[in-house]
Formats: C-alpha cells, sequence, structure tokens
C-alpha cells in the first residue's frame, strides 16, 4: 500500500510489514501511527483492508445493507428511492418540455419515448463506471475522492493522450449535460410563470425566464451545504409524485379533466 499523502492510521492489533524498497520488515504495534508521503508498506496476506475512520470495514455486513441502513428503514428507503427514480423520469419538466418542442403530436410522442430509452440507456452507465471505479481507481475510496471517479477513470483506464482526450470528452459531455438540464428546467419555470401569471406572450416569457433564474439561484442558496445526491434524489421524489400521475391519468383517464368529465356524462346519458 503506498501513502500518496501525509496519513495517520489506527490499527487494532499488531502487524509486521515490509519495506519494498529496502525489504526491511517493520514491527507496527496496535495504535495510532504516522506516515510521511510517498511512504510504501506491503501488509502480509489475510491482512484487514485500511478504510478510512466512520466508513464500513469493506466487505463487512454493513456493506451489504441496503443504503447502509442510514434511516433505520433500509428495505424501504430502497425500494421507495428506486421507485421515485423510475417514476421520476417520465415526470422530470425538462423531458415534458419535449413535447413542447415537437412539431406535431406523432413526433412529440416519438421523442418522449426516445429520450426515455436515452435514460434508461444513461442509467447503466453508473453501475459500469462504479465496476471500472472499483477495479481501476480503488485508491479513491481511501482517499475519499469517489465523487472524482468519473473525471479520474478515463486516464487510468487509458493512459497518455488517449486518457487526456477521453477525459476532456467527459468533461464536455458532464457540462452540455448540466447546461441542457438547466436550461430546460428553467424554460419549464418561466413557461408556468409566464402563463399564469403574465398571461403568456413571448416577450413576458424572456422576463420569466429572467424571474426563474433569479428565483432558482436565490433558493440555491440555503441549500448549498446539502448532498447534491439527497437533492438529485428530491427532485425525482416531486416529479414522480405530481407530474407522473397526472401524466398518466391524463392518457388512461378522460375524466381527469372538465372538459373529458362533461363528455363522459354525456355520453352516460
Amino acid at each position: 500500500m503506498e501513502f500518496t499523502v501525509g496519513t495517520r492510521f489506527h490499527l487494532e492489533e499488531p502487524v509486521t510489514v515490509t519495506e519494498p524498497s529496502s525489504g526491511a520488515r517493520v514491527e507496527l504495534t496496535a495504535g495510532e501511527h504516522t506516515v510521511a508521503e510517498g511512504t510504501e508498506y506491503v501488509f502480509p496476506a489475510g491482512t484487514g483492508v485500511p478504510h478510512p475512520a466512520g466508513l464500513p470495514e469493506f466487505g463487512g455486513d454493513l456493506w451489504s445493507t441496503p443504503l447502509l441502513g442510514a434511516g433505520g428503514f433500509p428495505l424501504f428507503e430502497t425500494w421507495s428511492t428506486l421507485l421515485a427514480i423510475t417514476l421520476g423520469c417520465m415526470g422530470l419538466p425538462h423531458v415534458i418540455m419535449r413535447f413542447h418542442t415537437s412539431a406535431t403530436a406523432h413526433v412529440a410522442r416519438r421523442v418522449g419515448v426516445g429520450v426515455i430509452a436515452l435514460l434508461g440507456l444513461f442509467y447503466l452507465f453508473p453501475a459500469v463506471y462504479g465496476l471500472l471505479g472499483r477495479v481501476l481507481t480503488p485508491q479513491l475510496v481511501l482517499l475519499r475522492g469517489t465523487d472524482t471517479v468519473a473525471v479520474v477513470l478515463p486516464a487510468e483506464a487509458a493512459p497518455g493522450t488517449a486518457g487526456t482526450l477521453l477525459t476532456a470528452l467527459v468533461a464536455a459531455g458532464a457540462f452540455g449535460a448540466f447546461l441542457s438540464t438547466s436550461s430546460g428546467l428553467l424554460l419549464a419555470l418561466a413557461g408556468g410563470l409566464s402563463h399564469d401569471l403574465f398571461q403568456g406572450s413571448v416577450p413576458r416569457l424572456r422576463l420569466a425566464v429572467a424571474v426563474g433564474a433569479c428565483v432558482a439561484v436565490f433558493l440555491a442558496l440555503p441549500v448549498q451545504g446539502i448532498d447534491i445526491n439527497v437533492l438529485v434524489v428530491w427532485a425525482f421524489t416531486v416529479a414522480a409524485s405530481t407530474f407522473c400521475p397526472l401524466l398518466v391519468l391524463g392518457i388512461w383517464w378522460r375524466r381527469l379533466t372538465c372538459r373529458g368529465r362533461r363528455r363522459g356524462w354525456s355520453s352516460a346519458r
């Protein structure tokens, strides 16, 4: 194991390690130890894998617990999160906006199905990235840098110029996705404000975009300390609880709207 930065670690029991450079054997007693940057130790076979303080031991029982049981109801939290992400996809405002930017209803339905299919394909990549990151960049777990795996992994998988180009491509794609999603959400918010408050017109839509951007920035300031993963799950949960039921009922239940109820009453009579 190579310590790329100065590290303080704790041993539960004494262990004898070897320094690869000199072949010398070092006795490490149980307790706290400090090593300098660049130190490399070879631990004997069967020694427990080091892990950051506060995290469960690698390979322990807690690693097989859904969501690590943080809230006391691990199975419920896992299934509810998966359900929110699944149903929330069809209710995300920037996905719904694709229907408003299509020329015909046929094109809108085709684009909607295509967007959902691409999202489903996208959700395969986090699992692939996680597997490759665990194999090629295991040091990120020890350094608490797993959130950088998307940028670090290409250079590890293909060192040299190819890795640099792949890293640049991933970074450009990330910024493109960020701008596309944020602009779609902003346009959806502005469309709602323009329709409900400003009586819908192009100049007022532009005003609604500016107002919506200011409101979004103002609301984002108090939550800058919240984990981004929590915020993403919240967004999917809101979409799954609001837009998704309305879309599903609007497709299969004609009496959802006042016009549909009137037509159903007339048909019944």
